[in-house]
């Protein structure tokens, strides 16, 4: 059974401070908001790289990551009272295709439900899907504007974020939003946490998700892709959970035979090779 894959939710596992009130969480009056995007910040010079850097692995993910497939492990729970009420293991597997706009557009077919078979109608509590692609959203050199970044007083390898104020509409993003990221010795973020405030609104995005980034090889060339991803929201007095793991990713490519001229056209690679330069949020299924 394949799931639309349009649109993206996903990351995090620690708990962040300081998480915005209901209040923030509500967009000001039109008349209020910032209707042109800010002014990027000036930070001092070893912040100042570590975000130039960052803003450059966000753009070699988001401009040469190829069409790719990988397989995924995961459970999907139900809680309450940190009780699990219903629990339900699954494999599946991952298909993220560029398109001929130059994004790529991520789908998902679970394989096995409980370890058998799946059927028609596979059914789990909880599912997230596009953790591949814009889990490096928050860094990009587009929306690093909407931020304000901080190195952590605790490790400096840990820089968090905040959605600057006045909330501005023009970022496209979320009023509450806050998270981190981290990098290892080589200077490659390996952990992106996002946490926003619950809001029960359609199409308001998983409030908390967690992705570990590890090195994956395909074809001749690597790319930094999630492996480990941990989501969870509220639903009435319930917790939906999600821990997936991935591996096994490999290159994609699909052949389409069109008639009568019988042009062959290989998914994997945008026509003019420049991918869209505009990153899109991160929301759930």
């Amino acid at each position: 059974m394949r799931l639309p894959g349009n649109i993206v939710a996903v990351l995090f596992s620690l708990s962040l401070t300081g998480l915005a009130t209901a209040q923030d969480a509500t967009p000001p009056p039109q008349s209020a908001q910032v209707l042109h995007m800010p002014q990027p910040e000036t930070y001092e010079p070893a912040l100042a790289t570590a975000m130039a850097s960052a803003a450059r692995q966000e753009q070699k993910l988001r401009t040469t990551l190829p069409s790719f497939t990988c397989k995924e492990q995961g459970v999907s729970q139900l809680l309450r009272n940190d009780e699990v009420r219903k629990e339900v293991p699954f494999t599946g597997v991952i298909r993220a295709v560029r398109q001929p706009d130059g994004q790529i557009e991520e789908t998902h077919e679970f394989t096995t439900i409980k370890g058998r078979p799946v059927g028609k109608h596979p059914e789990v509590p909880y599912y997230v899907h596009d953790a591949f692609t814009r889990v490096l959203t928050y860094v990009s050199a587009a929306y690093q504007p909407c931020y304000h970044f901080t190195v952590s007083d605790k490790d400096p390898r840990r820089i968090n974020f905040v959605n600057r104020r006045p909330f501005n509409v023009m970022c496209e993003n979320y009023p509450g939003t806050e998270g981190f990221f981290t990098w290892d010795e080589s200077g490659q973020i390996n952990h992106l946490e996002r946490l926003l405030p619950e809001v029960n609104a359609e199409g308001w995005p998983v409030p908390f998700a967690a992705v570990d980034i590890s090195t994956v090889q395909l074809g001749e060339k690597s790319y930094r892709l999630a492996s480990h991803m941990e989501s969870e929201k509220a639903d009435g007095k319930d917790i939906e959970r999600e821990d997936v793991n991935f591996t096994d990713c490999k290159l994609f490519k699909a052949t389409i035979r069109i008639l009568p001229d019988a042009t062959e056209v290989q998914d994997g690679n945008p026509p003019d090779g420049n991918p869209k330069d505009e990153p899109a949020p991160l929301r759930p299924r």
